[in-house]
């Protein structure tokens, strides 16, 4: 039971983020972990996180580790680690667009999201 709501609870909150297939994950549900390798970043990641001028092109995280508290799960924060981003981003109309000063803003909360 605790294994499946791991698993909707993970894909419910990244699903606009990355494509997911949940018999993927890997869980030990007795330290309350679930593990991810390999996921692929959906292509208009950069305009839900307000990079505009921007696409991607290619992106992936090499692994994303969710770890909850199995006893006190609905009290304690999950903690969540990323580890390995890969983008390729290209600006989405061949040169800098005059809103380059716009995503130089957006870059803070652009890095707060991995």
């Amino acid at each position: 039971m605790l294994e499946g709501l791991l698993k909707w609870a993970v894909d419910y909150m990244l699903k606009d983020y990355v494509i997911i297939d949940p018999n993927s994950a890997k869980t030990n549900i007795l330290e309350g972990k679930i593990e991810f390798e390999n996921l692929e970043l959906r292509p208009d990641i950069l305009d839900k996180v307000g990079v505009p001028g921007y696409s991607l092109r290619a992106g992936s995280i090499g692994k994303l580790l969710v770890h909850v508290s199995p006893f006190s799960y609905a009290s304690q924060p999950a903690n969540v680690s990323i580890d390995g981003v890969y983008l390729l981003v290209v600006p989405s109309h061949g040169i800098l667009s005059p809103s380059f000063s716009k995503f130089e803003s957006n870059i803070f909360k652009f890095e707060l999201f991995f």
